[in-house]
Parts: C-alpha cells; structure tokens; sequence
C-alpha cells in the first residue's frame, strides 16, 4: 500500500470514527433532551393541577363564605319578621283580652282564682290583689272568697295576685305573668 492509499484509509478510519462518535453523540444528547422535555412537562402538569386545585379551592371557599353570609342575611330575616310575627300575636293578645274583660266571663274566672287562692292559703291569712282596672269587682270577689281584697301597686292587665304573708308566697295569675310566660317561650317552627 501506497502513502496515500494509507492516508485515505486513515482517513476514512478517522472519518467513520468520528461520524460514530458523533452520531451517539447527538443520539445521547437527543435522548438527554427528551427525557430533560418530558421531565418539564411533569413538572409543568404538576404545577398545573396544583394551580387549578389551589384556584377550585380558593373558589370553593369564596362560595361557602358567601353561602354562609347568604344564610346569615336569611336567618336575621326570618327571626325580624318571626319577631314582628309574635310582636303582632302578642298585641292581639292583649287587645282581646281587654274585650275579654268586659264579659261576664271575666268575673267567673276572678271567682275561680280567687277561690283557688284561698283554697291553697288553707287557714292562712290571704290578700288577693286586682288590677287597677278591676276596682268593680273588689267587693264582689271579697265576698264571695271570704278573703282581704286589694288594688295591686302596678298595673297587671288582669287576672288576680295572690300573697300569702306567713308562708311568703306570691301566686300570679295575672295576665301579664301569663304574656310573659307566653313571650319566653314562644316559638314559630317552618
């Protein structure tokens, strides 16, 4: 072999070693960037799921606050007009039990409180006490419970209070302790 047939096939050797080299060259590089790609692309599917997740959060918290803020609104509704329901019921109340007072009725019920008063003061002494609108039936209900009658100090819209001094009781059959009563534990159910 020639010189020059040696340089040409040293090279082609050179060459073809060099091609080689190069081609798994740029084949390890190629595959490096791939997997480089497809890394950032979990990457960037994974900080994309973690922003909507964040974001349908975030708005699931903004509907409940709202949510939350709407029943809130809704309840203070209800109990105002539940409020101004009873404060209606409350006023009719009243209103027919002054009606209530001008029947004969009335007068049969002052005898049978009265008459329950004494009964449960036994030999004790008692004072029952009429509303100051009920002055016309103090004789009356005097005599028929054989007891001491009284105007109350306060008005109470009705109805008799009845004390028994030695054993330091107060019963209220008044009609202001009956709204009362009436008031506290007065609810409207939906």
């Amino acid at each position: 072999m020639t010189l020059e047939e040696k340089l040409e096939h040293f090279q082609a050797i050179c060459f073809s070693d060099a091609k080689e080299r190069n081609e798994r060259m740029l084949k390890e590089y190629r595959q490096s960037l791939e997997a480089s790609l497809e890394e950032h692309k979990k990457d960037a599917r994974r900080q994309a799921d973690m922003e909507v997740k964040a974001a349908g959060e975030k708005i699931q918290h903004q509907l409940n606050r709202q949510l939350a803020l709407e029943q809130m609104a809704i309840r203070r509704e209800q109990n105002q007009k539940q409020g101004q329901l009873k404060d209606g019921l409350m006023e009719e109340l009243k209103r027919r039990l002054a009606a209530f007072k001008d029947a004969p009725e009335y007068g049969k019920l002052l005898e049978r409180q009265a008459k329950a008063a004494r009964e449960f003061a036994g030999s004790s002494r008692v004072v029952i006490y009429l509303d100051a609108s009920d002055q016309k039936w103090l004789e009356h209900i005097a005599a028929v419970c054989q007891a001491e009658t009284a105007v109350g100090s306060a008005s109470f819209l009705g109805g008799i209070r009845a004390a028994i001094p030695e054993k330091n009781i107060l019963i209220d059959d008044s009609f202001q302790a009956r709204i009362e009563e009436l008031e506290r534990s007065f609810q409207i159910t939906l």
